[in-house]
């Protein structure tokens, strides 16, 4: 097994084995129900932020859940936080990890009634960016779909 896989395949196992601390915190349920509109806000000057927010948004639009609005005053609730990608250089190889921690703030009273942090895992295709929107999109989906 070469060194990368090898590390790889460790870093996974110890993860699976120990858990993720996971910055997530529940729903409001409540509040979740009453969004109808989001903005997506800033995803932070990373790389593959800006990718991120349009994958994002683009599964936002297709669930149908939310009406994606182009400027905040039009919004319901707004996205925001940091999510990306991170190039990684180790011994003659690149390697690329997600990165994310986003929340939604209901924009009438400034509350956070939403936050996910992307959760890492194996990834045999596909891009991460990829990986992080969906990631994103599936749980706050799922939190809001509960929320109806």
């Amino acid at each position: 097994m070469t060194r990368p896989l090898l590390i790889a395949f460790l870093s996974t196992t110890l993860t699976l084995l120990t858990g993720c601390a996971s910055l997530s915190l529940p729903p409001d349920q409540h509040a979740l129900a009453g969004i109808k509109s989001v903005y997506l806000g800033s995803f932070g000057g990373g790389e593959g932020s800006d990718l991120v927010r349009e994958k994002l948004r683009v599964r936002l639009i297709k669930s149908g859940r939310f009406e994606v609005v182009e400027t905040p005053e039009h919004a319901d609730a707004i996205l925001s936080g940091s999510a990306g990608v991170e190039t990684i250089l180790d011994t003659g190889t690149t390697g690329h990890r997600g990165t994310g921690l986003l929340r939604l703030v209901d924009t009438k009273t400034q509350k956070t009634i939403w936050a996910h942090e992307y959760q890492r895992g194996f990834m045999l295709a596909g891009s991460v960016s990829t990986r992080v929107a969906n990631q994103m999109a599936d749980q706050l989906l799922k939190d809001a779909g509960a929320a109806r």
